[in-house]
């Protein structure tokens, strides 16, 4: 079986890490590593919070649509089935067929 070529290429990957594994502890001890290290993943969280300059890419805003009574943000909904009155046949002052307006009023709390 050490005549199989991925064995050849394991023996030659477990040979490199060995000494470069070795090489490293060498060079570097346990708590400059770990201080290395500390800096490497501190550095990296806080990298995306530094400001830089997206003056490059700015546009100007675009134009806000046109509101209407019938876009579904509007406020004004049937309390009974949550469609918009003018779109179940009321309007600003009147009421659907078939419902009747609240004596309590309504402020959206």
């Amino acid at each position: 079986m050490s005549g199989d070529p991925v064995s050849k290429l394991m023996g030659v990957f477990d040979r490199a890490a060995e000494s470069a594994a070795r090489k490293s502890a060498q060079l570097i001890g346990r708590r400059s590593l770990l201080s290395s290290l500390g800096k490497v993943l501190v550095g990296g969280a806080v990298l995306p919070m530094l400001p830089f300059d997206r003056s490059a890419r700015a546009q100007g805003a675009a134009p806000a649509p046109e509101k209407t009574d019938t876009d579904c943000e509007y406020w004004r909904y049937c309390a009974l089935d949550g469609f918009l009155c003018s779109c179940c046949g009321g309007s600003l002052t009147s009421c659907p067929p078939g419902t009747e307006p609240s004596t309590v009023t309504w402020v959206g709390t």
